[in-house]
């Protein structure tokens, strides 16, 4: 009922990160940094199907976003999908196929808006 432990490898990996910010104080991100930079997503399914399932991955998924100074942002920057038991995987899930691709969707175009904003990524030749 928390983060897998690739993710928790992954997590543990970018310590120094956490560290130059917090202990360090080697890295600072302002308010500008949270609007011209792309906010982190949280993307997860479970097996069971409880209203807490993910409640205990929200703090480090917190957590690490800001370390990296993205804007996360729970609810709005979650995906999840819990109760893949009952419904033998996601492809047999009656809605979160359908979510995930709308939240991903609307994640793009919030990307693509924030870019517009701040002229920031690729420019057209």
């Amino acid at each position: 009922m928390s983060i897998t432990a690739e993710m928790k490898a992954f997590i543990d990996r970018a310590h120094t990160i956490w560290a130059q910010k917090f202990k360090l104080h080697q890295v600072h991100f302002d308010e500008e940094h949270f609007t011209t930079h792309p906010p982190g997503y949280f993307l997860a399914t479970a097996g069971m199907e409880r209203p807490d399932i993910f409640d205990y991955a929200y703090p480090i998924i917190t957590a690490f976003f800001n370390g990296f100074g993205c804007g996360y942002t729970p609810p709005d920057h979650n995906i999840t999908a819990p109760g893949m038991d009952r419904w033998s995987g996601i492809q047999g899930h009656p809605t979160a196929l359908t979510f995930a691709y709308t939240a991903g969707k609307e994640a793009v175009l919030q990307l693509e808006k924030m870019q517009k904003e701040t002229g920031t990524g690729e420019q057209d030749e």
